[in-house]
C-alpha cells in the first residue's frame, strides 16, 4: 500500500483558524487623572518573529515594518532596541532588504528623538 501526499498551498486569507484578530492596544484607562494605554505586548513582540519564520515577508512589510500604527505602538509599549531588533531580524531574513535597511537606518537615526516625543 502506498501513501499519497498532497501539497496544499494556502494563502494568508485561507488560513482562518477561527482566532479573533488581536488589537495593538486594549484601550485607554484613566489612572489618577492621567490617560494610560494598555498595549498588546505579546502581539507586538511575537508577530514579527512568526512572520519572518513562516516566510510571510509581504505581510511583515505591510502589517509591521511599514505600518505607522504598529511602529508607534511598538515604540510606546517596548523600547527602541526591541523595535530595532525586528528590523535587524528582517534584514537578515530578506534577500531584497533595501527598503527595510533604509527604514532601519532612519529608525536608528531618529529613534531616540521619536521615543522622547511619545
Amino acid at each position: 500500500m502506498t501513501n499519497s501526499y498532497i501539497t496544499v498551498i494556502v494563502t494568508w486569507r485561507a488560513c482562518d483558524a477561527q482566532v479573533s484578530e488581536q488589537p495593538l492596544s486594549f484601550g485607554a484607562l484613566t489612572v489618577n487623572g492621567r490617560r494610560e494605554v494598555r498595549y498588546n505586548v505579546r502581539k507586538l513582540s511575537e508577530l514579527p518573529y512568526h512572520l519572518i519564520e513562516s516566510s510571510m515577508h509581504a505581510e511583515l512589510r505591510k502589517h509591521v515594518l511599514f505600518n505607522y500604527d504598529w511602529l508607534h505602538s511598538k515604540l510606546a509599549a517596548t523600547s527602541l532596541p526591541d523595535l530595532l531588533a525586528d528590523f535587524h531580524m528582517a534584514t537578515t531574513a530578506f534577500g531584497d532588504a533595501g527598503k527595510v535597511r533604509a527604514a532601519f537606518g532612519t529608525t536608528v537615526a531618529y529613534g531616540c528623538r521619536t521615543r522622547d516625543e511619545i
